[in-house]
């Protein structure tokens, strides 16, 4: 073993050590937030509609007659699951959910037991980026240095952490990504069998699949139109993505009837609608999340009035970008290389140019969402490891080692701190930045003995509330405040009101109310009150 390789290897042992203890800690740390409860909502078989004329009656309920809607039982089925996702979030394939529920069958429904399953979704990315990175640079230390900048990566630990498909729709990118290489070096049916399946699997996970698929197909016409494969590899392609468009075809026709439904659950990235000069501020920082993460992205103004701490990030993504492109332009000028940089260049720009577009001709933040841009994040790492491997290899100056060396463990401190950072925090920017009110919300709620609770708000916000909630607490749930009519004992002098609508409000008042203000409303919040006579 090469001078080289030992600390290397120990280097890389640390990082994937360190990155295991962080996915498994603090699993039920942070709050359990809507996204999240519409997993365990769909994993119980239910659907926002189902949930809402249930509970959302106008009538007065214990905090735990929600239970039922979060955590599976034998009254639903995995079919109900699948039948609850095509009524209602058909945008959302049912792989993951499916898998989740059997999950929570086996090892309960917990908040610290849901986040543990995309947990280890999460850690068998390693071996599958290491397969990757050795199919695109027949390199070890390549390749284990691109597992190490994965292990301590703080957007792999945010998904990680999410009972939410995102960690299973980047595994099965990786995947299908070496599975494709794999089989155009050595192709036979079974293992464009494979590719079809981990393809099919991904389709059936996260509809941006597609993308990914995108990718594939560019670069195999590529190598068909440089003719380095032979017409029986591109066919051996060609049909194992027919194969995985049709098993995908009934799901496909589940969304296109559901069209309507899909565009009201996902209204939200159309709004805000951004000026390019912020988009283009944060696309520029969501460009280094693969690598530092300090939670910069909390609000959709990100990039107007930087402060000095945000100008150094954007310093060292600009470093980071000088890198890639550095890299890249190195890789082209390597005849032995220039199929590998034209996988790398498709497979970071394919994911999101599309949706970049879009968000500049139609509005809307869509091409801003790390998590729609996962594949994109794979190539970066993966620029990355090849940049810091250069530096590595024998017969390079002592000045370019150390700097190598030093660059590499720069990256991995920079990500081990942010994700430090990251596992300690109760909330994030993907979040919105929006946890924060409902945990002082409901520490105020909870202090009060038999409080009760008001609320014309979203299923999944108040099923999210319910987790932070103690078991004495009442809720009255109704759909309009504009319909709904207090009864006699619904208002107490313990009684709040949760994101509650301007007509409910009125009508709580209309009705001698009178309400002090506990969280006045946000950008990202509708605020909450107190009655204080009645």
């Amino acid at each position: 073993m090469s001078k080289i390789m030992r600390p290397l290897n120990l280097l890389v042992l640390l990082a994937v050590v360190a990155g295991i203890v962080l996915r498994f800690s603090n699993l039920d740390f942070k709050p359990y937030w809507n996204d999240e409860v519409y997993t365990s909502m769909h994993i119980s078989g239910y659907s926002f509609d189902q949930v809402a004329d249930e509970v959302f009656t106008g009538e007065v309920i214990t905090k735990n007659s929600l239970v039922k809607y979060l955590h599976p039982s034998a009254e639903k089925t995995g079919w109900d699951t699948i039948q609850a996702l095509a009524r209602t979030d058909s945008q959302h394939p049912p792989l993951y959910y499916v898998a989740a529920r059997l999950w929570a069958q086996l090892f309960g429904s917990s908040v610290a037991a849901m986040r543990c399953f995309p947990a280890i979704l999460s850690l068998l990315i390693l071996p599958a980026m290491y397969w990757l990175a050795m199919e695109l640079f027949h390199c070890q230390r390549v390749a284990a240095i691109a597992v190490a900048l994965v292990s301590l990566s703080p957007l792999h630990l945010l998904y990680a952490q999410e009972a939410r498909q995102y960690s299973l729709w980047l595994l099965l990118s990786v995947l299908s990504c070496a599975l494709l290489l794999w089989s155009i070096r050595r192709s036979n049916p079974w293992r464009w069998s494979l590719y079809a399946l981990s393809v099919t699997a991904s389709l059936y996970t996260f509809p941006f699949t597609v993308f990914t698929m995108a990718v594939h197909g560019l670069y195999s016409l590529y190598l068909g139109w440089s003719q380095q494969i032979e017409w029986r590899q591109f066919v051996g392609y060609v049909g194992a993505s027919l194969f995985s468009l049709m098993a995908f075809a009934p799901w496909l026709y589940v969304m296109m009837t559901n069209i309507s439904g899909i565009q009201a659950t996902t209204s939200w990235t159309k709004t805000p609608v951004l000026p390019t000069k912020i988009l283009i501020h944060r696309w520029f920082i969501s460009f280094g999340l693969g690598f530092a993460d300090l939670n910069i992205l909390k609000s959709f103004d990100v990039g107007v009035n930087l402060t000095s701490f945000e100008k150094q990030i954007y310093l060292v993504n600009a470093l980071l970008l000088v890198v890639i492109v550095g890299a890249l332009y190195r890789l082209l000028r390597m005849p032995e290389l220039r199929n590998t940089v034209v996988f790398l260049i498709l497979l970071l720009l394919i994911s999101w140019f599309p949706l970049a577009v879009s968000d500049i001709l139609l509005g809307g933040s869509k091409s801003a969402i790390p998590r729609y841009l996962l594949p994109c994040y794979i190539s970066l790492h993966v620029i990355v490891a090849f940049v810091l491997n250069g530096g590595l290899a024998q017969g390079r100056s002592v000045m370019t080692s150390k700097f190598c060396r030093l660059g590499l463990a720069g990256c991995l401190a920079i990500g081990l701190m942010s994700c430090l950072v990251l596992s300690t925090s109760q909330n994030w920017w993907h979040r919105a930045n929006r946890m924060n009110f409902p945990i002082e919300f409901a520490e105020r709620v909870n202090r009060d003995k038999m409080p009760r609770i008001i609320s014309d708000d979203d299923v999944g916000d108040v099923l999210a509330l319910s987790y932070l909630l103690d078991d004495d607490v009442d809720m009255l749930l109704v759909k309009d405040g504009v319909d709904y009519r207090p009864a006699p004992g619904d208002v107490t002098d313990k009684t709040f009101l949760y994101k509650a609508s301007v007509p409910l409000r009125a009508t709580l008042m209309g009705a001698g109310a009178v309400l002090e203000e506990i969280q006045a409303p946000t950008q990202y919040w509708q605020g909450s009150w107190q009655v204080v006579q009645e």
